[in-house]
């Protein structure tokens, strides 16, 4: 398959990739009638037209540098994270009026680099959403017996968590041979591919595993006991579960939400 860049195999003529721009344009309507933000808008549009139109006409994204794919699990992030929401503001109002408004991409992109990872399109989009909760009380517990945490206290944590973990790393084989095995391997330690999206207040968190593989961009549940288990295979099925255990007062992993006073809480009933 050809790089972004190169010319693909059938539209490597200026007026192939010009007919295709026009048939792009035709349909691009579709994304503007989905209601989403305006920046995860203008990224899934620039995805699509450059999987659309061919290699040879690549399109910069704000998540990456250039792209050929549409990911459409990026829309799927908005839009079960909207569910939960809205059903927050109808049933639990307190806690929706607890969740922050994004950082910005600026905040994201630093933090990225500041954990030494490539994170996937999910977890840009997640932080591009939110920016976590209120410090004081009462929580803004939406997620199943979890608080998202603001992209700056992601890296704190996970800085905090690798270091405080590093010598059970150094017994299990070290961080290069932890690191080396495939995304959803459980482990007995907090590897420096985790990235902290949410945090129960007692010491346990969920984090993404940033490790290659097949499952690369699930979410796992690290315990303070030690050890990290997946739980759902990416941010999107994460809040999908959620969003339908609010929906239909169903379980999601076990979680069941409650609400007390305004307030979203999770009952644990294995």
């Amino acid at each position: 398959m050809p790089t972004p860049g190169t010319t693909g195999p059938s539209h490597g003529t200026p007026g192939v990739a010009k007919s295709r721009v026009s048939q792009f344009q035709a349909s691009a309507p579709i994304l503007t009638a989905i209601r989403l933000t305006e920046p995860l808008r203008h990224t899934l549009t620039n995805h699509a037209m450059t999987a659309f139109i061919g290699y040879d006409t690549p399109v910069r994204s704000e998540s990456r540098p250039y792209t050929t794919l549409l990911d459409a699990t990026a829309m799927s992030v908005e839009v079960n994270w909207g569910r939960i929401i809205r059903w927050c503001e109808q049933h639990a109002p307190t806690t929706a009026s607890r969740v922050l408004p994004p950082s910005g991409q600026r905040a994201v992109h630093a933090a990225e680099a500041a954990t030494g990872r490539v994170w996937p399109v999910q977890l840009h989009e997640w932080f591009a959403l939110h920016d976590g909760g209120f410090d004081s009380q009462p929580e803004s517990i939406v997620l199943p017996s979890n608080e998202p945490i603001s992209v700056a206290l992601a890296v704190r944590t996970h800085d905090e968590l690798v270091e405080l973990w590093q010598d059970n790393t150094d017994d299990l084989g070290g961080t290069e041979a932890l690191m080396a095995l495939s995304a959803g391997t459980e482990t007995e330690t907090f590897l420096p591919a985790f990235i902290p999206i949410g945090s129960d207040g007692a010491g346990d968190h969920l984090a993404v595993d940033t490790r290659g593989g097949d499952r690369s961009g699930c979410v796992v549940e690290f315990c303070k006991e030690g050890g990290a288990t997946i739980r759902w295979d990416s941010i999107a099925d994460l809040l999908d579960c959620t969003a339908t255990a609010l929906e239909q007062g169903v379980h999601c992993e076990g979680w069941v939400p409650v609400i007390e006073d305004g307030l979203l809480r999770w009952d644990y009933q294995p």
